[in-house]
C-alpha cells in the first residue's frame, strides 16, 4: 500500500465500497458471503465464505468438446446468478470457468471472484473527478472479454459475453485465448461443431456478438430463448446418461478459488484487435 496518506484514504474508500457490495451480493445462495472485512498494517483484508466443490476450469481441463446438454446446464446455472448480479447495478467483468465452481454439496454452480466488479453508478465518482479515469481502464480475462470492456466501458451484456465464451470454450474445448477471429471481430467457432442444433448455436452466437448493441441484453432474454431448445438437448441428456454433470435449477432468491490459466488482467483498448484473423472466413 502506498505511504501517501492521500492515496491511502482513497483506498480505503474504495475498499469499503468494494466490501459493502460483495455483502450486498453474497445475499445470494450461489454467490461466496462475505463473512468480514478490516484493514491492517495499512493492508485491507476481505474473508469469504469458503466452498466445497470443483472448478468449471477442471471439468473443461482435458480439451474434449462437450454435450451440448451439459453447456446449457452451464448457461442456465450462471444466468440467473448474473441476472441477480445485475439488478444491484454491478457488472462482474471476469467470469471464466477458473471463477466458476460446482458446489459438492448440491451441484449447483457458484460464483467466485469479485474483485473485478464494477458498480455502473460510482458514489465515489461524485466527490473525486480523479476518479472517473479508472473508466478507462480495462480489467478483465483476455479471451473472456469483450472489446467494449477491454476499453473501459463494461456493460452488462459484456458479462453475458464472457458466458457465450465459456459456452464456447465447453463446446469446442478450444481455449478461449485460442479462439479467432474474423475481420469484423466475430468469433469462429462453428466448425468446431457442425453437429451442433441450430437454434443452440443461435442463442450462444448472439451472446457473443462484438457489437454489444446486438447482442442479448439481459440474463432473462436468454433464459426465454433456452425454453424453446431445452426439450430437444434434454432428449440429447437421457441418451448420454450419466455422462453428464446434472445442475439443479438454481433458487431465485460458497471454494476453493484456483488461479486461472489466462489471469485477470488490465489491456490496452487494442488487445483485441490483434486477435482478429484476417484470413478466416466470416462465420
Amino acid at each position: 500500500m502506498s505511504n501517501d496518506p492521500k492515496a491511502h484514504r482513497l483506498g480505503r474508500r474504495f475498499f469499503l465500497g468494494e466490501a459493502e457490495t460483495l455483502e450486498k451480493l453474497g445475499h445470494h445462495d450461489q454467490i461466496p458471503r462475505l463473512l468480514a472485512y478490516f484493514e491492517a498494517q495499512a493492508s485491507f483484508y476481505l474473508v469469504e465464505e469458503m466452498i466445497e466443490g470443483r472448478v468449471l476450469k477442471d471439468e473443461l481441463a482435458a480439451r474434449q468438446p462437450m454435450p451440448q446438454p451439459y453447456v446449457l446446464d452451464i448457461i442456465k446455472g450462471l444466468l440467473p446468478i448474473i441476472a441477480f448480479v445485475h439488478s444491484q447495478g454491478v457488472i462482474h467483468r471476469d467470469i471464466k470457468p477458473s471463477n466458476i465452481i460446482r458446489r459438492k454439496s448440491d451441484g449447483r454452480l457458484v460464483l467466485i471472484d469479485f474483485g473485478a466488479v464494477k458498480l455502473i453508478s460510482n458514489k465515489l465518482a461524485d466527490t473525486d473527478v480523479n476518479l472517473t479515469s479508472t473508466s478507462t481502464i480495462g480489467v478483465g480475462t483476455q479471451g473472456y472479454m469483450p472489446s467494449e470492456q477491454s476499453a473501459g466501458l463494461p456493460k452488462f451484456c459484456s458479462d453475458l459475453y464472457a458466458i457465450g465464451i465459456t459456452a464456447i470454450e465447453a463446446l469446442t474445448g478450444v481455449p478461449a485465448y485460442a479462439l479467432k477471429r474474423d475481420s469484423r471481430g466475430e468469433v469462429l467457432w462453428r466448425h468446431e461443431v457442425p453437429e451442433i442444433d441450430p437454434e443452440f448455436a443461435k442463442i450462444v452466437a448472439k451472446l457473443v456478438l462484438y457489437d454489444f448493441t446486438e447482442r442479448y441484453q439481459s440474463a432473462w432474454e436468454v433464459l426465454q430463448d433456452l425454453e424453446g431448445v431445452e426439450p430437444r438437448l434434454r432428449e440429447q441428456r437421457q441418451a448420454l446418461g450419466r455422462l453428464i454433470p446434472t445442475t439443479p435449477k438454481p433458487d431465485p432468491d460458497s471454494i476453493d478459488p484456483k488461479e486461472a490459466t489466462e489471469p485477470t488482467q488490465m489491456l490496452s483498448p487494442d488487445w483485441f484487435s490483434e486477435t482478429k484473423n484476417e484470413d478466416d472466413p466470416n462465420p
